[in-house]
């Protein structure tokens, strides 16, 4: 899960977003020369820049203003004509803190800050109302001089000026500094559990998961009901795919703060991770019942619902997060899976162009476009988008490997097989690549090389009953035809309704000159698709070379009555009646 949570400037968390796209975009490996749409793996489901799981309050809390407020209204020091003191312009900033006139504030505290320079309360308040103003930098600037003034602090400590100035530099995605502030906080009040917290917020921002725990374990020792530090937790468990720890994260989170739909929409996640998708569902449903308005939860359902196979409902969920956020990138390229699943190609398209504009340099969108107009038969554009794929994220193996597909269909073969090399090169394991390559070579010719890429298919998917028939073909054009019967064997084994393995295996027993034997096999092909005119047609050969001729002249008559314009039936059934001395 990469991504998160986004806090409001007081630190609250507003929004939880997402886990990488391909995390979130599973894409369905495909059996033979078919291509599926990417699926998310994403989630993610989660998109966002992660802006934090977190609830950090700046740490002027109500106890300073309270602690300094005069009975005298702020109005009348500031109307007096007497000599005000530093103190006087303090508490006239505090009492405009509560009408967050954060401009005036800030002036009460400078003009106290004149008086009196070294007044560490009052730098430290000018920092939290620039903080409220999202000025970082100065806020940052104003911690420094509280500290370094080492003067007055009215009621609280140094802590949590260090505290605040963590929270800035987080703000500014600083988070080395943020964790040195956050330590020095510690340093001075052990068991602030916020510091800790915000700790583990800032680790989680550099990828320490591991250490990210380690911190929010340390806030929950001091603060057992910490329901953000319990998220907290479940998040960085979620980054280390330990999911159902950080199920249990969240559970906990849940039953300190059953309200907060972070922790909803996280289990969901991560259940969804454990492909438990109807209980995901569940999870992000709670999560809308707290914020209907929750986008997020509705695209993670959309996601869920796909896995599911109910594409349609998936499509009204990804509605929904649009229609809350219609820039909402994520929801728009989920909405073109489900569509392309539901093999609505041009409104697939329509959608992953909707996520294009939104943003341009997401490769899966890219990818999922590509695949919907390979579908729809237009594969020079299914290559530009494939190309456009590339360009973002060059070792694209899904891409390259869309692209040699679309190659080969426009009999661009040595093309096809170069996309199909870089497929190879970023997976090497990638077995439908390998069995593509193997049908260009196929089409050059070039049989052993093409054996070879079958090999290299079935050496990682065993069961590719495609692989095993394509090696048969490439045995049959070298003539060596009980090779190639084994071959077939094989994906008859794997798939015995295979109509053409056999009707190959018919091919080659012909070549053999087991004449019965290969109408055995012809038969066993028709029996699975009657309609199968080539099929008719060894038959009528074999029965030809067995002096069955008026059963050869029936084989062929089927074959015919199928394909009308089928010309080696019509022209095998003449030349039977020619030996026969008929003419028709």
């Amino acid at each position: 899960m990469s991504g998160g949570p986004v806090l409001n400037t007081a630190g609250k968390i507003i929004a939880v977003h997402g886990r990488s796209e391909r995390e979130l975009v599973k894409k369905a490996e495909l059996t033979g020369g078919d291509l599926p749409p990417q699926q998310q793996s994403a989630q993610s489901v989660n998109s966002s820049d992660g802006e934090a799981q977190n609830t950090f309050k700046w740490g002027i809390p109500s106890n300073v203003y309270l602690a300094n407020k005069s009975n005298i209204p702020s109005e009348a020091v500031v109307a007096s004509s007497a000599p005000k003191t530093a103190e006087d312009w303090l508490k006239v900033g505090n009492d405009l803190l509560v009408s967050q006139r954060y401009e005036e504030v800030i002036d009460a505290y400078e003009k106290a800050i004149e008086i009196k320079p070294n007044y560490s309360l009052a730098w430290f308040s000018r920092g939290y109302a620039l903080g409220e103003l999202k000025q970082y930098q100065e806020a940052i600037a104003s911690y420094d001089k509280a500290i370094q003034a080492k003067g007055e602090w009215g009621n609280i400590t140094p802590d949590s000026a260090w505290y605040n100035r963590g929270i800035a530099l987080g703000k500014l995605k600083q988070y080395q500094e943020a964790i040195a502030s956050y330590d020095k906080a510690i340093q001075f009040k052990p068991d602030k559990h916020e510091a800790w917290y915000g700790r583990g917020y800032a680790l989680w921002k550099l990828k320490q998961y591991e250490k990210a725990i380690a911190s929010y374990d340390k806030a929950i020792q001091i603060k057992p009901d910490y329901h953000e530090a319990w998220t907290g937790r479940g998040y960085a468990l979620d980054e280390l795919q330990q999911y159902q720890e950080a199920i249990a994260s969240y559970d906990k989170a849940i039953q300190f703060k059953p309200d907060k739909h972070e922790p909803w929409y996280g289990r969901g996640y991560a259940l969804w991770k454990l492909k438990q998708y109807e209980k995901a569902i569940a999870s992000y449903d709670k999560a809308i019942q707290i914020k209907p308005d929750y986008h997020e939860a509705w695209y993670g359902r959309g996601y869920a619902l796909d896995e599911l196979q109910q594409y349609e409902k998936a499509i009204a969920s990804y509605d929904k997060a649009i229609q809350i956020k219609p820039d909402d990138h994520e929801a728009w390229y989920g909405r073109g899976l489900a569509l392309s699943y539901l093999k609505q190609y041009q409104e697939a398209i329509a959608s992953y162009d909707k996520a294009i504009q939104i943003k341009p340099d997401k490769h899966e969108p890219w990818y999922g476009r590509g695949y919907a107009l390979w579908k729809l038969k237009q594969y020079e554009k299914a290559i530009a988008s494939y190309d456009k794929a590339i360009q973002i994220k060059p070792d694209d193996h899904e891409a390259w490997y869309g692209r040699g597909l679309a190659l080969r269909k426009l009999k661009q073969y040595e093309k096809a097989i170069a996309s199909y090399n870089k497929a190879i090169q970023f997976k090497p394991d990638k077995h439908e690549a390998w069995y593509g390559r193997g049908i260009a070579l196929d089409e050059l010719q070039q049989y052993q090389e093409a054996i070879a890429s079958y090999d290299k298919a079935i050496q990682f998917k065993p069961d590719k009953h495609e692989a095993w028939y394509g090696r048969g073909i490439a045995l049959d054009e070298l003539q060596q035809y009980q090779e190639a019967i084994a071959s077939y064997d094989k994906a008859i084994k794997i798939k015995p309704d295979k109509h053409e393995a056999w009707y190959g295996r018919g091919i080659a027993l012909d070549e053999l000159q087991q004449y019965q034997e290969a109408i055995a096999s012809y038969d066993k092909a028709i029996k699975i698709k009657p309609d199968y005119h080539q099929a008719w047609a060894g038959r009528g050969i074999a029965l030809w070379y067995l002096k069955q001729y008026q059963e050869a002249i029936a084989s062929y008559d089927k074959a015919i009555k199928i394909k009308p314009d089928y010309q080696l039936a019509i022209n095998n059934r003449k030349d039977l009646l020619t030996q026969l001395g008929r003419s028709k």
